[in-house]
């Protein structure tokens, strides 16, 4: 008490703090962190504005003790700082600085070092995208906190390089990788960054499906020996005129229960153009972020009926859509190979390939295709 009144007798201006620990309004340690943020302040603020400094830190000592003091001092330089302000925000703002990142294991580790505007815009931006997200049957969302910003902040990167509206998206911010055709087609193994600080770096092959979709990743399709079979197409992926259309048709991401609103969503190929399917606005939806990544993991199928998209939360049911679809497709004479159907029903590597439609020749049977894709078969009269 003795340090906090020979602090106060020493400004004239101090003594509204001196009435207040007296008065019992405030603590002796919240009445020191007034007097220490007055003297930090003092000369950065215009000398008429110290009495309306004085009474907003007494009002937050009063209200929050001494965080809350400690808290208000940017608000306070905001609004009476001097000129010597904004010349420290400068300074400051030349600080914002990220190290580049240190791989331990496959995990990177960076440095951010942020100034106060550089952090609003990375709070307001990772903020909605950080809240829990239920799973496919309503449980929980079982991740961190900390796990939600990390993953929000790398949705809100990637949602600005792949939008169609915001400017400044340009071949220069597609990451580029390399990945084997078939392996993309089955959904197996990984590919390989090209180009820029990650070169070299693996991502799995549902992951380049998933950025895919948007064209946040243009693969490059390479044979087995690294040959380059296809460069990447331009149509493949979703327009701005088709996102648009999307968000008129579906306004939020279409995952049972989310409500994610449309302008934070991926368009998604609801059958993948890696497995032969057309860019349409029939064959596509609009997922969050972290709805699409469960799509493309447990492999979940969505058809749009009615112009409502209806999911088929089955692990695993995309695969059985595929054919179904792939069905369809086939003129009345033929049927999908075998080589296009997913990876779990290829044959053994080595043996030769027959079409259904010659298949059943051999075995003396015919088939047909129902409404569904069912395929139906019947058997020629042994004589």
């Amino acid at each position: 008490m003795a340090s906090c009144s020979a602090a106060v007798n020493s400004r004239g201006d101090a003594a509204p703090v001196g009435a207040a620990v007296v008065d019992a309004q405030i603590s002796p340690r919240t009445g020191a962190t007034v007097l220490r943020e007055m003297e930090k302040l003092r000369a950065e603020v215009e000398p008429e504005a110290m009495l309306a400094v004085i009474d907003a830190l007494l009002q937050m000592g009063r209200r929050h003790g001494p965080a809350g003091v400690r808290m208000v001092r940017p608000e306070l330089l905001a609004r009476f700082g001097s000129s010597a302000f904004q010349e420290d925000q400068e300074r400051r703002a030349q600080r914002v600085e990220l190290s580049r990142g240190i791989e331990d294991d496959g995990l990177h580790r960076y440095d951010l070092t942020l100034d106060n505007e550089s952090r609003a815009i990375l709070e307001g931006a990772i903020g909605p995208l950080s809240k829990p997200v239920p799973g496919p049957n309503g449980e929980r969302d079982k991740r961190t906190f900390a796990q939600r910003r990390g993953q929000a902040l790398v949705e809100a990167l990637r949602r600005g390089m792949s939008s169609s509206v915001l400017p400044g998206a340009s071949t220069k911010s597609t990451v580029v990788v390399t990945i084997d055709h078939e392996k993309l087609r089955a959904a197996s193994a990984a590919g390989s960054v090209v180009g820029g600080v990650d070169d070299g770096t693996l991502l799995g092959s549902e992951t380049i499906r998933k950025l895919a979709c948007d064209g946040v990743v243009l693969p490059v399709l390479v044979d087995k020996h690294g040959g380059v079979l296809d460069a990447g197409r331009a149509e493949r992926y979703i327009t701005r005129e088709m996102l648009r259309a999307l968000w008129l048709r579906d306004r939020h991401c279409t995952f049972p229960g989310c409500t994610a609103p449309a302008f934070w969503c991926d368009g998604h190929h609801l059958i993948h153009w890696a497995d032969g399917g057309p860019t349409r606005l029939d064959l596509s939806a609009l997922l969050c972020g972290g709805h699409h990544t469960i799509v493309h993991r447990d492999r979940l199928a969505g058809r749009v009926i009615d112009e409502e998209v209806v999911w088929d939360l089955l692990a695993g049911s995309y695969d059985k859509y595929l054919l179904e679809w792939r069905a369809e497709q086939a003129p009345p004479d033929e049927h999908p190979s075998i080589q296009d159907r997913p990876a779990d029903l290829h044959r053994p590597s080595g043996e030769a390939h027959l079409a259904f439609s010659e298949f059943f020749k051999l075995i003396g049977a015919s088939f047909s295709t129902g409404p569904a894709g069912q395929v139906k078969l019947s058997w020629a009269q042994v004589h």
